[in-house]
């Protein structure tokens, strides 16, 4: 587990959107549910964003898993779930997190995404096939994909630290080939350009994306997202 996390208040009305962030979730809901989803269901790892319309006060649970602790909690392979919010019933785990897949995982995220797979395959001692193999099953995305949800998350940070006051320059201190490939990435993980982005960014998929970074037991209220 990496963290808990609880959202509480008033959201009918409003929309929010949840960005891939390379972690599955397990969700319950105790208040009004957002429309279309269940009483409590887990999360697959997130392809494009998530978009959710509450429809009442909401008070909701959520358990965010390690990366490579997804399919061996869930005891069985973490992409089946992806881009679905499944119903199951979990169960106690019977099966240790992949070691191996852990310290892969590791070695990405202190890259900020940019290490080469090739070279993440050759330092835990696999073929890239078998890595390839081993990772997705673990962490329900191929490990490259998984990279690219941890570099764009990256820029996310990077851009709200203000230090980067051009695109071109966010673009190549995080790893992308230019502008472009920075635009091409948020458009596949946000739906939108960049710049459409952050002028009216969505709080809750900011604050949603830092728990990536962060452990222990997080809260949200509502009326406080304005603030963010």
């Amino acid at each position: 587990m990496e963290c808990t996390w609880t959202l509480e208040g008033v959201a009918e009305g409003e929309t929010e959107v949840i960005l891939p962030d390379g972690r599955i979730e397990l969700v319950v809901h105790h208040g009004a549910r957002p429309k279309g989803q269940a009483a409590s269901f887990v999360t697959g790892q997130l392809i494009a964003p998530l978009v959710i319309y509450p429809t009442g006060p909401m008070l909701t649970h959520g358990v965010r898993l390690r990366p490579e602790a997804a399919g061996a909690f869930l005891e069985m392979p973490a992409d089946e779930l992806t881009g679905h919010l499944v119903t199951l019933k979990t169960r106690e785990p019977k099966v240790m997190p992949d070691a191996v897949i852990a310290h892969a995982v590791g070695l990405i995220e202190r890259s900020a995404g940019r290490v080469r797979m090739d070279r993440v395959a050759g330092e835990v001692n696999l073929s890239l096939r078998h890595f390839d193999r081993r990772f997705l099953a673990a962490v329900g995305l191929q490990p490259k994909a998984f990279a690219r949800i941890v570099r764009f998350q990256a820029a996310l940070a990077a851009y709200q630290s203000g230090d980067f006051p051009r695109w071109v320059d966010l673009a190549l201190a995080c790893g992308f080939y230019d502008q472009a490939h920075l635009a091409n990435e948020f458009r596949q993980f946000a739906g939108i350009s960049p710049t459409e982005f952050f002028r009216d960014p969505s709080a809750l998929a900011l604050l949603m994306a830092d728990f990536s970074k962060t452990e222990g037991r997080k809260k949200i209220y509502y009326q406080d997202l304005c603030d963010f």
